[in-house]
């Protein structure tokens, strides 16, 4: 018996929503590592207890990407990270190509590679799982069926996912944003629900955990949501840290910054960027720590 409309489109739905979980959850990580980029940028002229400035950024990490390189007119930003145990690769750029361009390329260099495609499995769009013929012609499986074939490429070898995105960019007229995404794991919407449920103080999920190493530095960031006010969250992990002897160098108080608190701290050679933000009224607070070591 085939799946009914009702029952195909709820699958689709849960699917869908469970990369856009992910989506939501690894661009938290995006973000706290872009920021603490951004704010290296801008140290300057530090006091002398500070023994080891920052690099002006992550730097290529020494592991390389799965995919091979297709040309592209935006430059790359391929990073490395483990979150939560998993190691996961990323890399996005713009080009002038067309989506089916693009899905061709990898869909022809991964298969050579060993890798399969299970686009149509990930999203349950298997012509063979519709039941009828009748149900292949329906409109609402015609439009999603384009819609995700026509943009996006999921692929899996042994314990290893990836996923290619395309989508139209922002950044320049005929040109696409192309996202890549791997993660050594055989199931990636497991992850996506691993990673939220880390940013959920209500399921009381551990913190999202985060390791990279850039070309000089380690990384690790840890970033948590409280059920408590910015004030009372930063105050509680600063004096956690300081307990810990971590030392500030800059402090930049909510008056100062558009979300809540920042501030730089010190510990022998190490560095420390703590951030706490307002997440919405009545939705608690967000707690990111990020300690940087050198290589």
């Amino acid at each position: 018996m085939g799946l009914t409309v009702a029952g195909y489109a709820g699958r689709v739905l849960v699917t869908l929503l469970a990369v856009f979980i992910f989506l939501i959850a690894f661009g938290v990580v995006e973000h706290a590592h872009q920021s603490l980029v951004s704010a290296q940028a801008g140290l300057k002229n530090l006091p002398s207890v500070y023994l080891n400035k920052p690099a002006a950024n992550l730097g290529r990490p020494s592991a390389q990407p799965l995919w091979p390189e297709f040309p592209h007119s935006g430059p790359g930003n391929f990073q490395t990270l483990v979150v939560n145990g998993i190691q996961v690769m990323t890399e996005r750029w713009d080009c002038g190509n067309s989506p089916d361009e693009v899905l061709s390329y990898y869909r022809e260099q991964m298969a050579a590679r060993g890798w399969q495609d299970v686009t149509e499995k990930n999203y349950n769009l298997q012509p063979e799982s519709q039941g009828t013929a009748a149900s292949l012609q329906k409109k609402d499986f015609v439009n999603t069926y384009r819609q995700i074939m026509s943009s996006t490429l999921v692929l899996s070898r042994g314990d290893w996912s990836m996923r290619v995105t395309t989508e139209p960019s922002k950044n320049g007229f005929h040109q696409i944003t192309v996202k890549l995404f791997a993660a050594a794991t055989p199931e990636m919407n497991a992850l996506s629900r691993q990673m939220m449920s880390s940013l959920d103080y209500k399921r009381g999920g551990q913190p999202l955990d985060v390791v990279q190493d850039g070309a000089t530095e380690h990384y690790h960031t840890t970033i948590a949501t409280e059920n408590e006010s910015a004030e009372a969250a930063f105050q509680e992990k600063y004096s956690a840290l300081f307990a810990l002897g971590w030392k500030p160098v800059i402090f930049l108080p909510k008056k100062q910054t558009a979300n809540g608190y920042f501030v730089w701290l010190v510990r022998g050679k190490q560095y420390g960027a703590l951030a706490v933000s307002v997440l919405g009224q009545g939705q608690g607070s967000s707690v990111t720590f990020t300690e940087v070591t050198p290589n």
